[in-house]
């Protein structure tokens, strides 16, 4: 019985390596007192460096080299990630990558928002390059704390502060 469970396990084991999960956490905080939108990103970082391979880059080693490719990785974030700021469309300025372990952090702001009254966020990060990509974003405006799931069949969220 012991056997059947330890095959069972590493059964399981094999399967989960084989079925990968595929997930970046993007965090936005509203600094009413900065008036901007500070957004930190965790990607996984041979996950982006598939989506840019596909995108004819060549070499990519974004752990050992992350800041000699951040040229390619604004473009493919400013591609992938679009936000509407009180209805209108608001560029973000690319402020920098950090590798963390086999992810990256990749850090972003809108500045000139002093009041965030809605917010539209179009993120469609790494589903291009992975079908099963989740995109998790968490929003925190004036104390509220809002998580949302997003993947390649939902892209969009949309918050109203009324």
């Amino acid at each position: 019985m012991l056997s059947t469970k330890l095959s069972l396990a590493f059964f399981y084991a094999i399967m989960l390596n084989m079925h990968p999960f595929y997930i970046s956490v993007m965090q936005i905080n509203y600094d009413e007192a900065e008036n901007s939108l500070q957004i930190s990103t965790r990607i996984f970082a041979d996950d982006l460096e598939l989506a840019l391979s596909e995108r004819g880059v060549e070499g990519v080693d974004l752990l050992d080299h992350s800041q000699e490719f951040s040229d390619e990785v604004k473009v493919y974030l400013q591609d992938r990630l679009k936000f509407d700021v009180n209805g209108k469309p608001e560029e973000f300025d690319f402020l920098g990558i950090e590798p963390d372990g086999d992810a990256l952090w990749v850090y972003m702001e809108i500045n000139g928002v002093r009041k965030l009254k809605d917010l539209k966020i179009m993120n469609s990060i790494l589903t291009d390059a992975r079908k099963k990509q989740q995109n998790i974003v968490k929003l925190t405006v004036d104390g509220e704390k809002m998580v949302y799931k997003l993947d390649e069949n939902k892209t969009t969220i949309e918050y109203d502060a009324k």
